[in-house]
């Protein structure tokens, strides 16, 4: 074969790949540098000056695909993802995870060398095709063009990527594209077409998740709800499946009289109307109110809870527990759960309000509800005073962040003692649109980078509060942040360490070892980090953290901010918090 006709092969099957990805509905790509990707990068470059997609081009193939992540979870629509050969893709597998854990479209592109140089040492050559393993929904190799494969056949396998990406479950699919060298030949440039598509291929492309149920099996359910006494919905991480999830939840609480407990990440929390729970895991740490709330039946969306107080508490009220999750799967985590309905939860739970409007009667007398509401008022009040005292620590931090990040912008809680503290000391009225979590896999890795994402899918501000050990674990994020300069506040809470490992069994470990084996505490110059990756950064104190976290936003831009804490006055702080919600019910 010619070496022009090699790099003509390369382009056409690239730009194939490339409109079926767009046919499908995707509107965005994040590609890494790297030389045998050059063919899928040249078609990805025409595709985005012809306004068909954007193109992130990031350096480091980690926080590329955590980007990916937060692009995807910011627009609901599926992100392209492209490397070059070698162990570049496997740098995608945390971000992967995440996205299988937590269903999240990614379409993967690694790129590849044709087929006679595998199994004879050439470099920067492996096989690819089983990278992912299981945490690919779908995985597919598709050879080194020739003169006799019609372009069709990578059209079709970009489209179907693209397509299977937003199928019940969402998640990563991935395609290993081979091409030959050269890989690319100079000539004048071809004009963009947006190739074959249909309306059909596009409505197939964004369907998202099951429909809801047949009139006679939603019937059956209703019934099962109406029969209950002291029903409560519980929302965890994840639990939306669209923007109207929220408003419809709660509109299903009215309607039936139960209380609403929306975790932070639930998609139900922020913007939400008054009587929705939020104080669950300060009111499941007071024993004595355990059967005051003990509910008969329990709806259940999103992942399982986080708190432990609340796993703990419904494992000893022992409710009927009624999942509705899209692909089917128990989400309680070690819960007993009676029955899983398959089916989307926007559209489920519409149909039941409408259901309810219909045919009203039946529901949970008003003084549950109201008992709920009365308790969670309490121990707001007492959250509230515990976090607005002006002393430096985690749940100050949480506090300030949510009362300070503005409407219209976003708030992501790193995992570990961030996404916890949020969730406890988010209050209701909190101005941010937004709430983004990564609790797939609860892994503290890529937030960095999946808040750039996030800005970029969002077009708005973002806030981020995250601790001293994530902030370390993304410093390619952070790099990430300081080129794009995207409007991210990160609010750095440095407790020395992993902190939330003194609120495990394993503080009572030796010393020394649960020092250097759990703790893990950093030498690292934030600021002067920061300085050498282009990002502002300030030292903070915790009264003056709201004002810093609004002043952020409204400059735009990255920025910074630092706030020490010292472990000891955390853990006493922290105490005296669940005491004063104890006290205040009690009261």
């Amino acid at each position: 074969m010619a070496a022009d006709a090699s790099a003509s092969l390369n382009a056409a099957a690239a730009r194939a790949v490339v409109q079926g990805l767009c046919a499908g509905g995707v509107r965005a790509a994040v590609l890494s540098p790297g030389a045998r990707s050059t063919p899928l990068a040249w078609a990805l470059a025409d595709a985005a000056e012809a306004g068909a997609l954007a193109l992130h081009v990031v350096l480091d193939e980690r926080a590329a695909a955590f980007a990916a992540l937060g692009l995807a979870r910011a627009t609901g629509a599926p992100v392209a993802l492209g490397c070059t050969s070698g162990s570049a893709g496997a740098h995608w597998l945390p971000a992967v995870i995440e996205a299988s854990e937590a269903p999240t479209p990614l379409v993967l592109l690694t790129t590849n060398r044709p087929v006679e140089l595998h199994g004879v040492g050439a470099p920067q050559t492996l096989d690819q095709r089983r990278l992912f393993g299981a945490f690919a929904r779908h995985a597919r190799d598709l050879p080194a063009p020739d003169a006799h494969t019609p372009a069709s056949v990578w059209h079709g396998a970009a489209l179907d990527a693209a397509q299977q990406a937003q199928r019940t479950p969402a998640g990563p699919v991935h395609l290993d594209l081979a091409f030959r060298e050269p890989l690319w030949a100079p000539g004048p440039a071809t004009p963009w077409a947006a190739g074959p598509s249909s309306p059909l291929a596009l409505a197939a492309a964004g369907h998202q998740g099951a429909p809801t149920l047949a009139p006679a099996a939603r019937a059956a359910l209703l019934a099962s709800l109406r029969g209950a006494q002291r029903g409560l919905i519980h929302c965890g991480p994840h639990a939306a499946d669209g923007p109207g999830f929220g408003a419809t939840v709660h509109a299903l609480g009215a309607a039936l009289g139960w209380p609403v407990i929306a975790e932070f990440g639930s998609g139900a929390r922020l913007g939400a109307p008054a009587g929705v729970v939020t104080t669950h895991d300060a009111l499941a740490r007071a024993p004595e109110l355990a059967e005051r709330l003990r509910p008969d039946l329990v709806l259940r969306l999103g992942r399982a809870p986080h708190s432990r107080a609340v796993q703990g508490w419904l494992r000893a009220t022992a409710p009927t527990l009624i999942g509705i999750d899209p692909a089917g799967q128990r989400q309680a985590g070690d819960l007993p759960m009676q029955a899983v309905i398959a089916a989307a939860p926007t559209a489920l739970l519409t149909a039941l309000v409408a259901d309810l409007a219909a045919a009203p009667g039946g529901e949970t007398p008003p003084a549950w509800r109201a008992a709920w509401t009365a308790l969670d008022a309490q121990a707001r009040r007492a959250l509230d005073g515990a976090a607005s005292d002006g002393v430096a620590w985690g749940g100050a931090a949480a506090y300030a962040v949510a009362q300070a990040t503005p409407a219209g912008a976003s708030i992501l809680g790193a995992s570990s003692l961030a996404f916890r503290d949020l969730d406890n000391f988010t209050p209701p009225q909190a101005p941010a649109q937004r709430a983004f979590v990564s609790r797939g896999a609860n892994g503290i890795d890529g937030t960095l980078s999946t808040a750039v994402g996030v800005a970029l899918g969002t077009a708005a501000p973002v806030t981020v509060l995250i601790g001293d050990l994530a902030f370390t674990h993304d410093l390619a994020g952070l790099h990430l942040l300081g080129s794009t300069q995207a409007p991210v506040t990160l609010v750095v809470v440095d407790n020395g360490g992993g902190g939330i490992f003194e609120h495990l069994p394993l503080v009572q470990a030796p010393a020394a070892r649960f020092e250097r084996l759990c703790l893990t505490p950093q030498a690292l110059d934030v600021a002067g980090v920061c300085a050498g990756l282009g990002v502002p950064c300030a030292a903070v104190e915790a009264g003056a953290l709201a004002d810093a976290v609004a002043s952020a936003a409204r400059r735009g831009g990255p920025q910074v901010l630092h706030l020490r804490v010292d472990r000891a006055v955390d853990r006493v702080q922290r105490a005296a918090a669940w005491a004063a919600v104890r006290a205040e019910v009690q009261a």
